[in-house]
């Protein structure tokens, strides 16, 4: 039997833990959560002991790092993947726009999207087809939202051209969960590769990567996660990074390097080497 009294006790409890919502019944989480009193100190402890022992010190450098490779094993393990396959971007978009330009694009080949993806991904979608001679094509996934079967819509509108299959796992306009696993298999049966818009999914939905396998699994820590804006990630499938070789530049500091084996940041010096 449900312990009522006890269950709101936990739930208030919880809540107190959200400033934001002391005072009001918050349900915008799928365009930004509001932060946790335990981030909320993080960030400000951070700048305090970056500004104390110098932002570009030494010893704020390999403090940074130890930081962010924890960040790095806990979504890992929150995902279900190593922490090799896991990039930590700024947000969604930039973690599709590394996956779809890292792709050795051809005149003539297709991306597939869906009629529920979000205006970001779109953008780069186009700019890609404008620079490469790429076809888009968009197929009515929107029209099964209360009957009929996004897997049946996807395998009639993929083609022999069909390079790249770009949806999301929760369509932010509907709510729509989408057969994720079903779609990356019948992708991967007529060798077309997977990048999944994760925004709406991640935080919400119990998830496994590895069991999934998408090829690409693009989130972001500031919605459902409750985690701070300018935080998200990029999951690359080990299988693909085989073939996936990028550098990434983020300043004079260093340099992401995408190999086959992992996601390593190393000095700029020495990554131009």
């Amino acid at each position: 039997m449900l312990d009522t009294a006890n269950t709101t006790d936990q739930l208030e409890q919880h809540r107190q833990e959200f400033p934001g919502i002391n005072n009001k019944l918050y349900f915008n989480f799928g365009g930004q959560g509001p932060l946790p009193r335990a981030a909320l100190e993080a960030i400000i402890d951070t700048h305090k002991y970056l500004q104390h022992h110098g932002p570009f010190s030494t010893k704020v450098n390999a403090w940074l790092q130890q930081k962010t490779e924890f960040l790095r094993q806990n979504i890992a393990a929150e995902l279900g993947v190593i922490p090799e396959t896991i990039a930590l971007t700024e947000n969604v978009t930039v973690s599709c726009n590394i996956a779809l330009w890292g792709i050795n694009w051809q005149a003539g080949d297709e991306i597939l999207l869906t009629d529920c993806e979000h205006p970001g991904v779109i953008a780069t979608v186009q700019e890609i087809a404008r620079r490469f001679g790429v076809k888009i094509s968009t197929c009515p996934i929107q029209q099964t939202l209360n009957e009929g079967d996004p897997v049946s819509v996807i395998a009639q509108a993929l083609q022999t051209n069909t390079r790249v299959l770009v949806l999301s796992h929760v369509l932010w306009n509907t709510g729509q969960v989408l057969p994720l696993a079903e779609i990356v298999q019948l992708c991967h049966e007529n060798s077309v590769y997977v990048l999944v818009d994760g925004a709406q999914s991640v935080g919400c939905l119990p998830l496994n990567l590895s069991e999934l396998q998408a090829d690409f699994y693009a989130f972001t820590g500031h919605k459902w996660w409750c985690g701070p804006a300018g935080v998200g990630g990029l999951y690359i499938r080990p299988q693909f990074l085989r073939n996936y070789s990028r550098l990434l530049s983020d300043g004079a500091v260093s340099i992401l390097r995408l190999t086959a084996n992992r996601v390593t940041r190393k000095p700029m010096v020495d990554a131009l080497k």
